[in-house]
């Protein structure tokens, strides 16, 4: 069998498998976007040095890594921060996430909460 490459026939059958390599490409792009636009990411930070208490800081950090609701843990190395996230379907307010510093320890004066739907660089 000869493939005529000028028949309509060979033509569209490139068209089709364009459309459908594209529309594939397309499909994990906007999976990509939706599973970014479902996530809320927080920022922690315990007033001056707050993360560097031997007990509390230990405490509050194994707290949010044993918890299966909260992801992408980030610890700043010089321990003045800690950012994580969490889908948006929990619906968490700004109070309940003071409250996991809170019953670690902390004094809620010192906590600062900052929730955001975009990630947070890690430079800040």
């Amino acid at each position: 069998m000869v493939i005529n490459i000028k028949s309509f026939g060979f033509r569209f059958s490139i068209i089709i498998a364009f459309l459908v390599w594209s529309l594939i490409g397309f499909s994990q792009e906007a999976e990509i976007i939706k599973t970014t636009e479902e996530q809320s990411y927080v920022k922690i930070e315990i007033g001056f040095m707050g993360l560097h208490c031997p007990f509390l800081g230990n405490s509050l950090k194994d707290k949010l890594k044993n918890e299966e609701k909260f992801s992408n843990l980030f610890i700043d190395e010089k321990d003045t921060f800690l950012t994580f996230s969490f889908d948006k379907s929990l619906q968490l307010t700004e109070s309940e996430l003071v409250d996991i510093p809170k019953n670690v320890g902390y004094s809620e004066e010192i906590i600062t909460v900052t929730i955001s739907d975009v990630p947070f660089s890690i430079d800040q």
